[in-house]
């Protein structure tokens, strides 16, 4: 009664039921097979977004960054579309700023917008990028921006994320005749 523990790191490729049957075969003759099944399930990029700063006045510039996270994953995520939508409280700024660090892809921030897009690159496995924009809030209020995201395997849940944005101040002064 000898036993033998056999490790194995198993990468799938694409989502799909697997099944991995192995035998021993020793100077005993072979082993009867056996077999361990699972399931992989779609590779899930993460999607976040966040400001900085996450407060503002009315006129102030922030940059938001998103962060796109195939950290669950060794495969490649390819054919990215990213789209980031804003409400009417802010745009993209006159100098937008835009940077990203995902592989490839075409990047687009028009200013004055309120839609930002990054098209056909691709995401490594087990690794993040980041796309980011200077934004200007233009009214006071929660401004909100909704970023989607597809990839030749899915899709990530939207993101939600609010910029807090501040009236200016207002300084009035009223004068009156003095005695003298």
């Amino acid at each position: 009664g000898a036993a033998c523990v056999i490790t194995l790191d198993v990468f799938a490729l694409a989502p799909d039921e697997v099944t991995v049957t192995t035998f021993v075969d020793s100077s005993a003759g072979p082993s009867e097979p056996a077999s361990a099944q699972w399931q992989v399930n779609q590779q899930l990029v993460a999607l976040d977004q966040s400001y900085t700063p996450g407060r503002v006045d009315v006129g102030e510039h922030s940059t938001l960054t998103v962060t796109l996270g195939n950290t669950l994953s060794a495969r490649v995520a390819a054919d990215l579309a990213l789209t980031v939508a804003f409400d009417q409280r802010s745009h993209i700024a006159a100098l937008p700023n835009v940077e990203t660090t995902c592989d490839g892809g075409v990047l687009t921030a028009e200013p004055g917008s309120r839609t930002l897009t990054y098209t056909g690159g691709a995401l490594p496995g087990l690794s993040t990028c980041t796309v980011s924009v200077d934004v200007i809030a233009v009214s006071p209020g929660q401004a909100r921006s909704t970023a989607t995201l597809t990839y030749d395997t899915g899709a990530s849940e939207p993101s939600n994320v609010g910029l807090a944005v501040s009236s200016n101040p207002t300084i009035s002064a009223v004068w009156s005749p003095t005695q003298g």
